[in-house]
């Protein structure tokens, strides 16, 4: 089986997800950033793409690799993630933008939480990621989690949906 996981990324917790999506998935795959995907998806069983969403807005270069190899992917079964510090449900917002013509190839969409490495982000996203953090603790929330062991678990699902 022909799998790719191409994933965005701005501090590299995407990287690490779609990483663990394939560890997940117990079978080889190939994982590379949007950028990086030079060839055609022809001959791919499985394609996974996800990235982060920031601000309320998903990666851009996300649903622009699902336009732009729309028709490659008809043949192929696809998956996605995203991940959101917010306890917002993303999911819905992912499907849509999702080409119609592929919804129906979709196996699953995974949402995971992400992490924040402060030593990455600007005095903006420091400031933000903090109050966010804080506000998060209020309800309860937590602004830290194991994202890799819930992108494991995707993996695992996606495994098991195309052994069937």
């Amino acid at each position: 089986m022909k799998i790719l996981i191409a994933y965005e990324t701005r501090h590299g917790a995407s990287a690490e997800a779609a990483a663990a999506i394939a560890r997940g998935m117990g079978q080889e795959a190939e994982v590379k950033r949007i950028s990086e995907v030079d060839c055609t998806l022809v001959g791919y069983d499985l394609v996974v793409v996800g990235g982060p969403i920031y601000f309320g807005k998903f990666a851009p270069e996300v649903p622009a690799f699902l336009a732009a190899h729309e028709s490659e992917l008809s043949n192929a079964k696809i998956a996605a993630f995203v991940l959101g510090m917010m306890p917002n449900d993303y999911r819905a917002l992912l499907r849509s933008l999702v080409p119609v013509s592929l919804r129906s190839r979709l196996l699953g969409i995974g949402q995971f939480d992400g992490k924040i490495d402060n030593d990455k982000l600007g005095f903006a996203e420091r400031v933000i990621t903090k109050a966010v953090g804080k506000m998060l603790e209020k309800q309860g929330g937590t602004a830290k989690s194991s994202f890799t062991q819930g992108a494991e678990s995707f993996g695992a699902q996606l495994a098991a949906e195309i052994a069937r």
